[in-house]
């Protein structure tokens, strides 16, 4: 283990299979990413069927810990897409990822896939990942990517819409309602009922609890479309 920042984005695999992806965004704990508290129901199961056998590999590495949490999304998004990462964000994805019932190897060729596979295993940090800029809109047909983008097309978007929290004159946005509804419950103790409804209206939060005075003036709020 040799780490030089603070932060780090780090992922868990059986062989060459993904199935995890994390950070240490909170607090910086430069041992998070070989601890097995805290892990969800789902990471136990897959660990435990492998008989607790696992590797730990450190991808990226920050000095700021919003851009730990900005790439550890990121890179979720991207394993789930893929259909890797599975014990990743369980709790906000699902029917809810805009990829759910969409395999890639439904509408990639065989030359495809392979290539596609190729930049993600040579993925890695900075000017020497791979995968930034590589599209998927690169890899495969113009016909594949319109059928992609067809399967998209039938789902709820409520759940990708992108939002934002806005405390204390700082704002950080989301690119869908369910990681923000993840950040303001791990940050502020904030239920998701309360904050379906600050997203409902878009009003300043104002609690009744003397508890959650200090969260006075939050605001949760979809970002408007660019016209």
């Amino acid at each position: 283990m040799n780490t030089t920042t603070n932060f780090y984005v780090c992922c868990h695999k059986i062989g060459d299979h993904i199935f995890y992806i994390g950070s240490n965004w909170r607090g910086g704990d430069e041992k998070r990413a070989w601890s097995k508290k805290r892990r969800p129901e789902k990471w136990h199961q897959i660990v435990n069927s492998n008989g607790g056998h696992y590797t730990v590999e450190i991808l990226e590495e920050f000095d700021n810990s919003k851009l730990a949490r900005k790439r550890e999304t990121e890179l979720i998004h991207y394993y789930h897409d893929i259909g890797q990462a599975e014990a990743s964000g369980e709790d906000h994805r699902g029917e809810r990822n805009q990829m759910a019932g969409v395999n890639l190897n439904d509408i990639l060729s065989e030359e495809q896939n392979k290539k596609w596979r190729e930049n993600l295993s040579k993925a890695r940090t900075g000017s020497n990942n791979s995968m930034y800029g590589v599209s998927l809109k690169d890899v495969i047909s113009p016909e594949a990517y319109d059928e992609w983008r067809k399967k998209l097309s039938g789902k709820p978007s409520v759940q990708r819409k992108p939002c934002r929290v806005t405390f204390k004159g700082e704002t950080i946005e989301f690119e869908c309602r369910g990681h923000l509804e993840k950040y303001v419950r791990e940050e502020y103790g904030i239920s998701r009922n309360v904050c379906l409804k600050l997203l409902k209206t878009g009003e300043p939060y104002n609690p009744t609890h003397k508890k959650k005075k200090h969260l006075s003036g939050i605001i949760l709020e979809f970002i408007p479309e660019e016209k």
